[in-house]
């Protein structure tokens, strides 16, 4: 993933000036710091994904992803290490305002990497990839249903995206291939029943040199948890 070439890249010590800007959605920039209040998530804290952590203080931004999707949505990544160095990501979806004022903020998710591996033969990665893509996923033995084509029972190829990553000295191109499951878990904001707010993300990450199998524990996060400096 994107960390393991930022931890080579930058190491714990270095900072990203300020004056590498890259403008996105809620006005992050590569300097920024961005804080999330997680306190609606603490009253349902024993019912998340075990791997999942809450992130320790201000969050900063060290890379700016932007992923192709279609016409009318735009897909933003903020990759963020909090103050114990611990790796998560911020995914921001933007649509077509109702207003039609351009574009809109429709959903924030905070993600954390919890299982990266990188198969080394073919029959490895079928053996990685036999459970991906059919109708549920279980991990630390809790079942998630999949979010895309969710009324079809038939497994579904994963769905492929491209995305760049803005860095501090360059760009780095990804070909993402995930498959996007979730649950329902009750917390006091969630807009409607029957919604996942809790999401499980996971397929394959490709560059030109590296392929990486990937797993992610996500959070739904209001826009107004979120404040950015």
């Amino acid at each position: 993933m994107i960390f393991n070439y930022l931890k080579k890249k930058f190491g714990k010590d270095k900072e990203v000036p300020a004056n590498e800007k890259f403008y996105s959605p809620l006005r992050v920039a590569l300097h920024s710091t961005i804080d999330i209040n997680m306190v609606d998530w603490l009253s349902v804290v024993t019912d998340l994904n075990k791997s999942f952590i809450f992130p320790q203080g201000r969050l900063s931004v060290v890379a700016i992803g932007t992923t192709d999707m279609d016409e009318s949505n735009e897909l933003y990544t903020f990759y963020l290490i909090d103050e114990k160095f611990e790796e998560f990501s911020l995914q921001v979806m933007c649509c077509p305002s109702v207003r039609g004022e351009g574009m809109e903020v429709a959903e924030t998710i905070l993600f954390r990497e919890v299982r990266n591996i990188t198969p080394m033969s073919e029959d490895e990665w079928q053996v990685e990839m036999d459970d991906i893509g059919r109708s549920s996923f279980d991990m630390d033995d809790t079942k998630y249903n999949r979010v895309w084509s969710a009324d079809s029972r038939a497994r579904i190829d994963l769905v492929s995206f491209k995305e760049t990553i803005i860095l501090k000295e360059k760009t780095q191109h990804y070909t993402n291939n995930y498959v996007l499951y979730g649950r329902e878990i009750a917390v006091p904001w969630a807009p409607t029943s029957g919604c996942p707010s809790e999401f499980l993300l996971t397929g394959v990450e490709e560059t030109d040199e590296t392929a990486e199998l990937i797993t992610l524990i996500g959070l739904t996060i209001p826009q107004s948890a979120i404040s950015v400096q």
